[in-house]
């Protein structure tokens, strides 16, 4: 990006000042594109769910997304290996295939594992991004201009914002198997409009990851699904595989990746404000989803 297009004094919820970041000339893009399907989207899901199956990779999720759409969220022995790498390697257990139906076309997307290999510190994914080229057929880079491994890694949207380690804190207990049963519970009671989608264990580690969906429209629109994904995902692909977020039991505390992080990692080149789809559209959502989301781990106690 050149320096001409750079934004200067923009503020996003926590009122520091930003830029937006120069990106690589070549590398990696967060999504990969299939070829478009016909049909109805809940057959294009069946049909995808036993090509994956087939290709190696365990089914974890399976949900609706917003609009006449569906979310497959896989797993694999080779991403449970690459996911057990680094301290924050685990945010990436699931990869996701993501389809949407509209004028009788179903758009097929995935996360790129390569791209979030390098987000996340994980291990080698080559294996898995041949098994959804296999499966699926997602083989086109898309959603963003490309940015190197190096970049990627240690990536943010803006001076001032979130990196990969600036997490919401959502709660510590006295050992791991207290903080599970916490979430557990969080989660079971479904107060808060939080519903799980999946828990995968990672390999050799105390950690498991929640995949949750917030369909907190009615008691928290600015954390909800359907009202950030309203932002965030335009064009003829879909980028709905930004669903699930996660939450994440390392050790004995609970934590989640920051919103102003991850939403900017799935969509770096979201400008800051602007007419059509931005940040600026989101200011609220950061501090809401942290407060749905601790909400979970930590309910507020009875009035």
């Amino acid at each position: 990006m050149k320096a001409s297009k750079l934004i200067i004094g923009l503020v996003m919820g926590s009122g520091l000042l930003a830029t937006l970041p120069v990106f690589a000339a070549d590398g990696l893009k967060p999504f990969l594109a299939a070829p478009a399907q016909t049909g109805a989207v809940k057959d294009v899901s069946e049909q995808m769910k036993g090509k994956l199956k087939e290709a190696g990779f365990v089914v974890v999720g399976d949900f609706a997304a917003p609009g006449k759409s569906r979310v497959l969220a896989v797993t694999s022995d080779a991403l449970k290996k690459s996911a057990a790498k680094g301290d924050r390697s685990a945010y990436g257990i699931t990869m996701r295939v993501s389809m949407a139906e509209k004028d009788g076309k179903v758009s097929v997307s995935c996360t790129n594992p390569d791209y979030f290999s390098a987000a996340y510190h994980m291990g080698n994914n080559a294996e898995v991004k041949k098994g959804l080229e296999t499966a699926v057929g997602c083989n086109e880079p898309f959603g963003a201009g490309e940015m190197s491994a190096a970049d990627i890694a240690g990536y943010h949207y803006a001076i001032g914002m979130e990196y990969l380690d600036d997490v919401y804190t959502l709660g510590e207990f006295a050992s791991f198997d207290e903080a599970k049963k916490s979430v557990e519970a969080g989660l079971e009671s479904n107060k808060s409009g939080v519903k799980k989608v999946y828990r995968v264990e990672i390999p050799g580690k105390n950690q498991v990851v929640y995949g949750v969906l917030l369909n907190t429209k009615a008691s928290n629109k600015d954390a909800d699904d359907g009202f950030i994904m309203g932002v965030l995902d335009h064009g003829d692909k879909n980028r709905l595989g930004y669903l699930p977020y996660e939450i994440l039991v390392n050790n004995n505390k609970v934590e989640a990746l920051h919103m102003r992080y991850r939403a900017a990692v799935y969509f770096p080149q979201l400008p800051m404000l602007g007419d059509g789809p931005s940040f600026f559209k989101l200011q609220a959502s950061p501090d809401a989803i942290g407060e749905v989301l601790t909400g979970v781990v930590t309910p507020k106690p009875a009035q």
